[in-house]
């Protein structure tokens, strides 16, 4: 196996909504990447067809992230040598709309004077709470990344999520694919 040291990349660029909650961006500076940040909250747009054009000849590019991302990169370097561009994706899709995702149920809002939300078999809870204007954040809609974690205090879920650990799934849910069973109390 390599040494850490001869896995460093040369330069990582990091983009994301908030970098606040970006990961791995102190484990990539302390193998001594130099790590370029673009953070959405404060205005910083990756254009990464300029990125692209700045990197040395030979170079190679790994990236992953959502599917916007994903297909800028790809288009960014359709020119290029197929082994010097390599992606992972994590696979996640939204649903398409009329998928039956499982069981309706209800959440109930607890901070917000008991409002309860019908959560249909063919919608997610994530979906159902922004239509009704719930201040939830999200990204990847897929249970992968955590952005839109909630706590909740009652009821019965069934996590469909990569994101929590074990110990974590009595109190909280990831409202992108996770269902409840039932009714549900959150803490929003």
């Amino acid at each position: 196996m390599p040494s850490p040291t001869a896995l460093t990349p040369r330069c990582t660029t990091v983009s994301g909504r908030s970098l606040a909650t970006a990961p791995y961006i102190d484990v990539l500076k302390s193998l001594g990447a130099r790590v370029r940040l673009y953070d959405e909250s404060a205005g910083e747009l990756l254009d990464v067809a300029a990125l692209t054009r700045e990197l040395p000849h030979g170079s190679t590019v790994y990236h992953c992230g959502p599917a916007g991302l994903m297909a800028a990169v790809e288009e960014a370097t359709a020119g290029w040598d197929t082994d010097k561009v390599r992606s992972e994706s994590f696979g996640g899709d939204v649903p398409v709309d009329g998928t039956t995702l499982g069981d309706p149920f209800e959440v109930e809002l607890a901070y917000s004077g008991g409002k309860v939300v019908q959560v249909g078999s063919d919608e997610t809870m994530l979906r159902a709470l922004l239509r009704e204007k719930a201040p939830v954040d999200y990204s990847c809609e897929a249970g992968e990344c955590g952005t839109c974690i909630l706590d909740y205090r009652n009821g019965s879920v069934e996590h469909r999520d990569t994101v929590l650990e074990d110990d974590e799934r009595g109190e909280m849910m990831t409202p992108c694919v996770s269902r409840a069973r039932g009714r549900i109390v959150i803490d929003l």
